[in-house]
């Protein structure tokens, strides 16, 4: 038995290049449809109280992983003792503000397991984002905003 190969067009070899560069590229490293996908599953793990997960893998605001995982402890222990069960997320908006750094403006609402709300219905915060290529994005730096205003990238 004789295989025939036959040759392909130039086209075929490009659009099938193209296929194959779209399934191992992944979102580009620091833009910000990757911030938008950080934030997004920053809010997921947030909301499963996993603050092991939010200290190795969202967090860096302190010099080590146990002291950012011990502050996420106290502020879970906080709000789960005034009832916290989740956050409904609202809006988030980010931007790039440099090559290695994102803003994100979040609004949300803290709900309680009975069904009520912790504090202002909904809530601001707007995030810092740092990216390494160790890392990926992280929140270097996390403050509260005024709900009433609209969600606007700094100038």
């Amino acid at each position: 038995m004789v295989k025939t190969f036959r040759t392909i067009s130039w086209r075929e070899t490009l659009v099938s290049a193209v296929i194959a560069a779209t399934l191992v590229t992944p979102v580009a490293a620091q833009s910000k449809e990757s911030a938008d996908a950080f934030m997004k599953s920053y809010t997921d793990t947030w909301n499963q109280h996993d603050t092991q997960a939010l200290a190795t893998e969202y967090w860096d605001t302190k010099p080590t992983v146990e002291e950012e995982k011990s502050q996420l402890d106290a502020m879970f222990d906080r709000l789960v003792s005034q009832g916290y069960d989740r956050s409904t997320i609202h809006e988030i908006q980010t931007c790039m503000t440099d090559d290695t750094t994102a803003w994100a403006g979040m609004k949300f609402t803290r709900n309680t397991t009975d069904g009520g709300v912790i504090g202002d219905d909904p809530q601001a915060s707007h995030y810092v984002l740092g990216w390494t290529d160790e890392k990926g994005w992280r929140v270097k730096s996390v403050k509260g905003a005024d709900a009433a205003d609209e969600l606007t990238c700094p100038e």
